[in-house]
């Protein structure tokens, strides 16, 4: 396997891994978002988002919303949380730009990608 095809991989694998965990955390908590209508969902979605990035609180409610919309198989809209999408992106790209946090993330990608082929086989 080419080295982008293993890092394209890994990367991947980590990303479905923790959606997974993040919907199967919300599933054993009870699913509580289950009998909002979609409008209501997405207006919670849009609330919890725009707490979560400016002030860090309501992680887990805004993992919640995402959770509930992919066990419904959707995708909340971004339309209205534009310029707050915008601010965790940059300081997601301030992040990167270390090479101590690329390196953390890297190696905590490639290590469970590596884990997961060695339970495959």
């Amino acid at each position: 396997m080419a080295n982008d095809e293993f890092a394209n991989n890994a990367v991947g694998y980590a990303l479905a891994k923790a959606e997974a965990d993040l919907i199967s955390d919300y599933v054993s908590r009870g699913r509580a978002l289950q009998g909002l209508n979609g409008t209501e969902l997405q207006t919670l979605f849009e609330h919890t988002f725009r707490t979560f990035v400016h002030s860090d609180n309501q992680r887990r409610d805004n993992e919640d919303t995402r959770a509930e919309f992919e066990l419904r198989g959707l995708k909340p809209s971004f339309d209205n949380v534009k310029t707050d999408l915008e601010v965790l992106i940059a300081r997601a790209k301030v992040t990167a730009q270390t090479e101590d946090a690329r390196e953390r993330i890297g190696i905590s990608i490639i290590q469970d990608y590596i884990e997961s082929l060695d339970r495959q086989q």
